[in-house]
């Protein structure tokens, strides 16, 4: 490599434990944005966030690219010459040939320049036994004089060297061909059921509208139609002209590029792609909505709403990977009997919000693409296999969408309701929020409902039966007065939640009946005259929570 590094900056963006991107800047300018191949972590930090001394950032367990690919990307976009090395077993050098020759074909029939390959042998590696080995030692004068190796040591102890294993250097000189201008954007696919979605590559801003209107078969470079499942969107940088590529001659618009991995050759543009739009799934599988949607409403009740990209970041499971366990379990009798329990256990309210999360689906509209392939999934008479996570992310906005609307229709301000450390009865409360939460005590949930003055109140309750939009009765002790966001607040605990009492609105401090005075019986020397009957006291009222005043 050429380049003079302090040119380059490296921004990493990790949306997940196994997903990244990384923006490449050359002189202060944003070169692009390019998809990160993300790798298990073999250093034993374990799951602590750490950087490697090659500028690789480890998240979760796995890292991306070194700082040293990046730079190769900056070189080639500056217009100087890219020489890469790789240090490979001497048996591999067939190999390498072979493979570089492969990708030079290809280069040379888009008319671009060929890489250039070079081959030299390097100097032998030393084997040892260093199995269960715990540390190493500096020597000096090996493998030869005047060289330094870290020799590995068990316990203190030099491990045995075994023998050599004879090594080459391949180089490969040359900027990696492309046509230049071009990015990639989004990749297109055919779905039986609901037609051209687009997926785009994460945090881009792009309207995709001409190419859904057309027919993903076709390839505008080398204008041949065929049956595709996939086509990919490429767009000029300077232009912004958009073209609908097959994946034959896309390399050609990206570049025709490789990496030397674990001794072979690997062809990193499907990987990256892979990573920016997700791969393909071998199931042919397509689902009833409201099946997908009931389904997901019932595990979000009980486990809450979580995103494949707060799984990653936060750790847990998608609530999309619960849902396919059940309309897919996998094989084994645990999995095969949790999904027939959950089939059993869909009520007539789960349904009932599927039908109305499915209609409000189908009724977006918006600019992005999600909303878009949202609403032409839901349209569909069934989803397929890969649209499945899609859909259940609608359960999640009908939620807040339902927030909103209960949040508009009681805008007022919020007071402090009840009297902290009493037991009060609250009326007609809606359920705005209830979300599920894991954590080291197991699952909670974080209740919201608001009474029709518009008064907030705050529950964490460790176990809720009720759905956004309900409408209960409580009786709880208020916990405290909070503030959240400039409202007022009352949080409550202890609570008794049913289905709201048709009856008159009004709050209520409950009370206990008092007990009973204790009385003593004493032996009677004489019999006493009669005591006067005591006044009459009103007995108190009796609901189903208790007794009121």
């Amino acid at each position: 490599m050429t380049i003079d590094i302090s040119r380059v900056k490296i921004e990493r963006h990790r949306a997940s434990v196994t997903q990244g991107e990384v923006s490449v800047y050359l002189d202060g300018k944003l070169i692009n944005r390019y998809g990160d191949k993300v790798e298990l972590c073999t250093a034993g930090h374990g799951s602590t966030p750490h950087t490697h001394n090659d500028g690789a950032v480890c998240f979760g367990g796995f890292h991306g690219l070194p700082d040293a690919h990046w730079h190769e990307v900056a070189a080639q976009r500056a217009g100087e010459v890219l020489e890469r090395r790789w240090k490979l077993p001497a048996s591999k050098a067939e190999l390498a040939r072979e493979r570089v020759g492969n990708v030079n074909r290809k280069i040379v029939r888009a008319g671009l320049a060929p890489y250039a390959l070079s081959i030299e042998a390097a100097e032998p590696a030393p084997v040892f036994d260093d199995h269960h080995a715990n540390g190493t030692v500096t020597v000096n004068d090996f493998p030869r004089p005047g060289m330094a190796y870290e020799w590995p040591t068990r316990d203190g102890q030099q491990c045995q060297l075994l023998g050599w294993t004879d090594e080459i250097i391949v180089t490969v000189t040359g900027n990696v061909p492309c046509y230049a201008g071009w990015e990639f954007v989004a990749a297109l696919e055919n779905d039986p059921h609901a037609g051209v979605l687009t997926r785009v590559v994460p945090g881009l801003e792009i309207n995709l509208d001409t190419l859904r209107a057309r027919d993903a078969s076709e390839c505008d470079h080398c204008q041949t139609v065929r049956d595709r499942r996939k086509v990919y969107a490429v767009r000029h940088r300077q232009t912004g002209e958009l073209r609908q590529i097959g994946s034959s001659c896309l390399p050609a618009f990206l570049g025709i590029d490789f990496s030397i991995s674990d001794l072979a050759f690997t062809n990193t543009l499907d990987e990256d792609l892979d990573g920016l739009c997700g791969s393909d799934s071998l199931q042919d599988r397509s689902f009833n909505p409201l099946d997908v949607l009931a389904i997901t409403v019932f595990m979000i009740a009980r486990a809450g709403w979580v995103s494949r990209s707060a799984a990653g970041q936060f750790g847990g499971t998608p609530t999309s990977t619960h849902v396919m366990d059940v309309l897919c379990p996998p094989n084994s009798f645990a999995a095969r009997e949790h999904a027939r329990d959950v089939w059993a256990s869909l009520s007539d309210a789960d349904r009932e919000t599927a039908a109305r999360v499915l209609d409000y689906a189908r009724t977006l509209t918006g600019d992005s693409e999600y909303t878009k392939n949202l609403a032409q999934v839901a349209a569909g008479e069934r989803v397929g296999f890969r649209n499945v996570g899609l859909l259940a992310s609608a359960v999640a906005g009908y939620n807040r969408h339902i927030e909103r609307i209960i949040m508009e229709q009681t805008r007022q301000a919020s007071t402090h309701q009840g009297v902290v450390g009493a037991r009060w009865l609250f009326q007609h409360l809606t359920v705005t929020r209830a979300d599920a939460q894991e954590s080291q005590w197991g699952l909670s949930y974080l209740v919201k409902l608001a009474d029709r003055d518009g008064n907030v109140f705050t529950w964490f309750a460790s176990r809720f039966s009720f759905h956004v939009g309900d409408v209960v009765d409580v009786l709880a002790t208020v916990k405290e007065h909070t503030t959240w966001q400039e409202n007022q607040e009352t949080q409550i605990t202890r609570a008794t939640v049913t289905a709201a009492d048709p009856g008159p609105v009004m709050p209520h401090r409950a009370r206990t009946k008092p007990a009973a005075k204790r009385t003593r019986t004493r032996k009677a020397t004489a019999p006493a005259a009669a005591a006067p009957a005591p006044a009459p006291v009103s007995a108190p009222f009796v609901s189903a929570w208790g007794e009121l005043d």
